[in-house]
């Protein structure tokens, strides 16, 4: 089993947080970002918001790196290559916005990654562009904010507490393959803090034929292994390793949305 790395926190520069919080659903759903609002709500006339403007966000686009070592051609495996090669490259350009930049170069002295950076939506699905193209991609550094929903299509668990969350990953087999993003939603008490943010996005990632599954969080350059049948020993750990979150505030997204 293995543990590094730290917390952060960030506000964009325009005072909105970097991750919004996710929808709950009071069960597991699958959707996609075809999802329409009228199918939620049937109070609504047919035709009735055709002429209603609306604004979609674009999909982000990560930096691909052709130079970058893909995760085919490490010679001791993908699962050591996440925190040989990736861990460190992923973010590697990461910046937090302007004012606080002094303050994280002191908590990286002290091993505090990341800090007051809101591009984690980047991060996550820059890891899970890499796993599906086995091609290195790259965060965009400066992204002040991002939502998963939009940027992954398939909500696979939603509404989940950490403890929930734990015994979940216990399900996983060997033959299993996944790699997808952790949307944490954060107690709105912490939103007064300097440099606080409402949520954050990680990877949680199992490869094929292998016994051990990953939670992996470039932006913090914080990442915790362990194999399946340590997992329900592994409680603690997994708990640090997501930090504070909000009652039932994980949401787990997998399909990575593409601009066609």
């Amino acid at each position: 089993m293995n543990i590094n790395g730290a917390s952060n926190t960030g506000w964009s520069s325009d005072g909105t947080q970097d991750l919004q919080p996710e929808p709950r659903p009071l069960k597991n759903v699958s959707t996609s970002s075809a999802h329409s609002i009228d199918e939620d709500f049937n109070c609504f006339e047919e035709g009735c918001l055709e002429s209603t403007p609306t604004y979609t966000a674009p999909i982000i686009e990560n930096r691909k790196d052709p130079e970058g070592i893909k995760p085919d051609d490490y010679r001791a495996g993908k699962d050591a290559y996440l925190g040989a090669v990736l861990l460190k490259e992923i973010n590697r350009d990461g910046k937090a916005p302007l004012w606080l930049r002094p303050l994280a170069a002191l908590l990286s002295f002290f091993g505090i990654q990341g800090f007051g950076q809101t591009n984690c939506v980047s991060c996550a699905t820059a890891v899970v562009d890499t796993l599906t193209d086995n091609s290195l991609y790259r965060a965009l550094p400066e992204l002040r904010g991002a939502r998963v929903a939009g940027n992954m299509l398939t909500l696979l668990q939603s509404g989940l507490s950490a403890q929930v969350f734990a015994d979940h990953l216990s399900g996983y087999k060997k033959d299993n393959e996944l790699f997808a993003v952790i949307a944490i939603n954060r107690p709105a008490l912490r939103s007064w803090l300097p440099g606080a943010i409402d949520g954050h996005a990680c990877n949680l990632i199992k490869f094929k034929d292998s016994n051990i599954i990953h939670l992996f969080d470039a932006q913090k350059m914080k990442h915790f292994s362990c194999e399946l049948s340590e997992i329900a020993g592994s409680h603690a750990e997994i708990l640090d390793f997501l930090g504070s979150i909000e009652e039932n505030g994980i949401n787990l997204w997998e399909d990575r949305a593409r601009n066609s």
